[in-house]
C-alpha cells in the first residue's frame, strides 16, 4: 500500500507542475490524499519489525533456532536497545550452544530493563549458561539472584539444589 500511495502522490505532484494555475488546489489535494491514505512510514516499519519478530518466535517454537536467531538479529538493527529482543537473541544463542553470546545478551537484558520478570528470567538463564560451561559457582550465584527476585520459581530452586549437589559431589571426588 505504501508504494501505491507514494506513486499516486508523485503523479499528483507531476500534475501540479503541469497545471501551474491550479497549483494551490493540487498541493492541497496532495496533502489531503496523503493524510487520508494513512501514509506513515513509521507504521510501515513497525509492521515490518513485528512481522520479523513473529517469524523469529515461530521459528524458535519450531526449534529452528538458527533461523530464529537471524530473524531476531535482523530486527535488532532497527531496535538495538529492546531488552525483550536481547532476551530472545540470548535464548536462540543458548539453544545453538553459543553460551558466551547468550551470556552477553542476558547481561545486556539485566543492565537495560526495569522489568523484574524479564530480569529474573535472564538471571535464571545465566545460571543455565554457566552450568553448561562448567562454571558452577557462577551458576549458583545467578540462580540465587533469580530466586531473590522470584522466590517461587521452582525451576530456579531445583537447578540451584542440583548444582549445589553437583559441586559437593565434585568436591568430595577431588578429596579422594
Amino acid at each position: 500500500t505504501f508504494q501505491w500511495t507514494l506513486g499516486i502522490a508523485i503523479l499528483l505532484f507531476l500534475l501540479e507542475l503541469i497545471i501551474k494555475e491550479r497549483k494551490r488546489v493540487i498541493t492541497f489535494l496532495i496533502f489531503i490524499f496523503i493524510f487520508i491514505s494513512g501514509f506513515n512510514p513509521e507504521v510501515s516499519i513497525a509492521k515490518s519489525i513485528n512481522k520479523k519478530i513473529k517469524e523469529g518466535e515461530k521459528a524458535y517454537k519450531e526449534k529452528k533456532y538458527e533461523q530464529a536467531l537471524k530473524a531476531f538479529i535482523d530486527v535488532q538493527i532497527e531496535k538495538p536497545d529492546n531488552p525483550k529482543l536481547k532476551y530472545n537473541i540470548g535464548n536462540a544463542h543458548y539453544m545453538v550452544k553459543n553460551y558466551d553470546e547468550a551470556i552477553k545478551n542476558y547481561m545486556d537484558v539485566i543492565a537495560s530493563t526495569k522489568d523484574n520478570s524479564l530480569k529474573e528470567k535472564a538471571f535464571y538463564n545465566l545460571g543455565n549458561c554457566f552450568y553448561r560451561e562448567g562454571k558452577l559457582l557462577n551458576s549458583i550465584n545467578y540462580y540465587k539472584k533469580a530466586l531473590k527476585i522470584d522466590p517461587k520459581d521452582k525451576e530456579a530452586r531445583q537447578n540451584l539444589e542440583f548444582v549445589l549437589k553437583e559441586l559437593k559431589r565434585r568436591s568430595e571426588q577431588n578429596k579422594r
